[in-house]
């Protein structure tokens, strides 16, 4: 058995998964308390940025697990911290300008992709069409070559499906 109080918690913290991060806060404390516990929510932070669920899910169970160290008030103390700092750096004008070029940029790959995405279908209705009127146009001169042939007009526009005025449209 091995407790986990005796365990260095550098190798926790030096992990790229959350949970071994999270474990660290059992761990022998080399650092003071408040320092660990930033140290653990910035990499946190860092591994799951991209995915709000993962990073609220991890920090669920820091909070749950730094309850067998009664570190509670440290860990929502050090939250509130984060939450401000990423509140302030949103404010500066240089985030607002990353911002506002991020969007355009957004814009623009939006309405590429929309372009391109038109394109291909107006391509493939277009050839749809264009196969469909082939067809039509083969079945007319079929149609034509059968009546030249001696066979019933009607008939013909019957089995072909094509209307009879069209047929005597083109014999003209």
């Amino acid at each position: 058995i091995v407790d986990m109080k005796e365990l260095d918690c550098q190798p926790f913290l030096q992990s790229d998964e959350s949970d071994m991060i999270i474990m660290s806060i059992l761990c022998k404390k080399e650092h003071e308390k408040r320092e660990l516990i930033q140290k653990i929510l910035t990499k946190l932070y860092e591994l799951n940025k991209n995915d709000e669920n993962s990073y609220k899910n991890y920090i669920l169970k820091l909070e749950t697990i730094s309850e067998l160290r009664g570190l509670q008030q440290i860990i929502k103390e050090e939250e509130n911290k984060m939450v401000e700092a990423k509140i302030s750096v949103q404010k500066l004008p240089s985030y607002m300008l990353g911002f506002e070029e991020g969007v355009e940029d957004g814009k623009q790959i939006g309405f590429q992709k929309g372009i391109e995405s038109g394109m291909q279908k107006g391509m493939f209705e277009g050839m749809q069409k264009g196969i469909q009127k082939g067809i039509y146009e083969g079945f007319i001169e079929s149609a034509l070559i059968l009546i030249k042939n001696g066979h019933e007009i009607q008939k013909i526009a019957k089995d072909l499906n094509i209307p009879i005025e069209e047929i005597e449209k083109r014999l003209k």
